[in-house]
């Protein structure tokens, strides 16, 4: 499965890179997130062109030349090597740029663009179990952040451009939200639907790298009958900071996104 995650973000660079639309669209999800290192992430594929051709337009010619990929499990290292002159500037340009995408079931979810190798290479790999550890007790502070009703410090686990997924097959009609602010007024609106609410876990959190995944019921009471919701939930993190979380009503499909099994 590995190699083929390679031959997937192989060929979807190269399409990309070529303008073969209808070629790199097969192998994306189509909640595919696009984080690049100088723009903010985007999600979605039209969103994803939109973003290339802003992009583009910032250069009067440029090259970019797959260096190498690195294999990393359900994740993959493209290596790009850029050269570029500037639109009106004329300004030459030359970087490196490393590319972490994450593959599930077949299709790209992610990528997340980093400048600085190390730092693309602890992101899609094991990260040390002290990191792992601190990411675990990140995500406890968020749900006791939550119990106690401190949205500000809910707020400041968030990256700025944090996006919150449910899962399309659990929760259908629910789209994804993008920012933190977006993603807190969501929150926000959820809290105001009950008098009381909170969030019990049912299960430990389970430390899968650089995403820490839990169960829990979240209770609601004050506006109609009791009102009880099992979800597990899969939170991203990177520098200490939510980038991305997962909501899914399977507990079993959601240990299978990060390579787990009950």
């Amino acid at each position: 499965m590995s190699q083929e995650n390679v031959d997937i973000v192989r060929a979807f660079v190269r399409g990309l890179l070529l303008h073969e639309h209808d070629e790199w669209r097969t192998y994306v999800d189509p909640a595919f997130v696009w984080n690049p290192t100088e723009q903010g992430a985007t999600q979605g594929i039209e969103a994803l062109v939109e973003t290339m051709t802003a992009w583009e337009s910032t250069w009067d010619e440029y090259s970019v030349t797959p260096e190498g990929f690195v294999d990393m499990g359900d994740r993959v290292v493209a290596i790009l090597d850029f050269h570029g002159r500037g639109h009106g500037s004329g300004v030459e340009a030359e970087a490196r740029f490393y590319e972490v995408y994450t593959v599930r079931d077949g299709k790209l979810v992610r990528m997340d663009e980093f400048l600085d190798r190390s730092e693309a290479l602890e992101a899609a790999g094991p990260r040390k179990s002290a990191v792992s550890h601190e990411n675990v007790e990140i995500v406890k502070a968020a749900f006791e952040a939550w119990n106690a009703g401190d949205m500000d410090a809910l707020r400041d686990l968030c990256d700025p451009h944090v996006i919150v997924r449910p899962d399309n097959d659990s929760f259908e009609g629910l789209e994804p939200t993008v920012g933190r602010e977006s993603v807190m007024r969501g929150f926000g609106r959820m809290r105001e639907t009950w008098d009381a609410d909170g969030a019990e876990t049912i299960t430990d959190f389970i430390d899968a790298g650089d995403r820490v995944v839990v169960r829990f019921i979240w209770r609601g009471t004050g506006h109609g009958p009791p009102f009880g919701l099992d979800v597990t939930a899969v939170y991203t993190l990177r520098k200490g900071k939510f980038v991305l979380v997962e909501y899914f009503r399977d507990h079993a499909e959601a240990l299978e996104a990060v390579g787990l099994r009950e």
